[in-house]
């Protein structure tokens, strides 16, 4: 495969992160756990097809200032692994790391991105 095609996968993985990202943004709640949301990715890759990731640890959700800082600053991935006993509040950064694979080539793609979070208020808003 040249290196034409090789890009041409790692788009189509860049972007369906993106789908993925935008999409569980208006699922986040008050509550939620690192664990819940990295949940909630798989089940949106799963639907697209990609059951396969290049990190051990599929999602890296880092919810909170501190996980943030220390996680993406440190190669220790039990220290990336989510968490069940960090929870989502209203203003906290939410990052998420995802490395899907694509199940015909085994090329894998990176992509991540960092939001604050704001709850909905019941207006069709975006996050």
């Amino acid at each position: 495969m040249d290196i034409t095609e090789r890009i041409k996968v790692v788009s189509e993985l860049q972007k369906t992160s993106v789908d993925v990202f935008k999409t569980i943004l208006p699922s986040l709640r008050i509550g939620m756990s690192d664990v819940d949301i990295a949940e909630l990715s798989k089940q949106e890759f799963t639907k697209r097809g990609i059951k396969k990731f290049w990190y051990t640890i599929a999602f890296v959700v880092l919810i909170g200032v501190e996980r943030f800082k220390i996680g993406t600053t440190t190669p220790d991935y039990a220290i990336k692994s989510p968490s069940k006993d960090v929870y989502l509040e209203a203003g906290l950064p939410v990052h998420m790391d995802f490395a899907p694979m694509d199940p015909k080539t085994k090329i894998w793609g990176d992509w991540s991105s960092t939001v604050v979070f704001h709850p909905r208020d019941g207006i069709d808003d975006e996050q």
